[in-house]
């Protein structure tokens, strides 16, 4: 009875490991300064867990800049501080979240120009 119960536990475990999801992809933007977006997922049945970190440096000191992910998915103003320097975290718990997949643009904006670049890539 014991062994049964342990089987069946092993078991729904083993299922339940299987139905989580999990990605993690990076942006590295090029042009004037340094910027990184990291967008991460850990999904299961029923269950949604993403977050998306926006870090940059070397840019202007006190600017407002304005981060584009996507084509309009994700759109944020960011404030860099005296040493030009700015951090944005956003987490979500329900399907209702930006889009990232691989190949997703990202771009950082001064007003309307476009001071940086890239593309979303898995992580390695």
């Amino acid at each position: 009875m014991k062994r049964l119960l342990l089987v069946t536990l092993l078991m729904a475990m083993a299922v339940a490991s299987f139905g989580q999801t999990r990605v993690e992809l990076i942006c590295q933007m090029t042009g004037a300064g340094k910027v990184k977006a990291v967008w991460k997922t850990r999904d299961s049945t029923g269950q949604y867990q993403a977050e998306l970190q926006v870090e940059g440096e070397r840019l202007r000191p006190n600017t407002t800049y304005t981060v584009l992910l996507g084509s309009g998915q994700f759109r944020a103003n960011v404030r860099t501080d005296s040493l030009g320097v700015f951090r944005l975290t956003r987490r979500y718990t329900t399907a209702t979240r930006p889009v990232i997949r691989i190949g997703t643009p990202g771009m950082l904006l001064l007003n309307v120009y476009q001071v940086m670049r890239g593309t979303f890539v898995r992580k390695t």
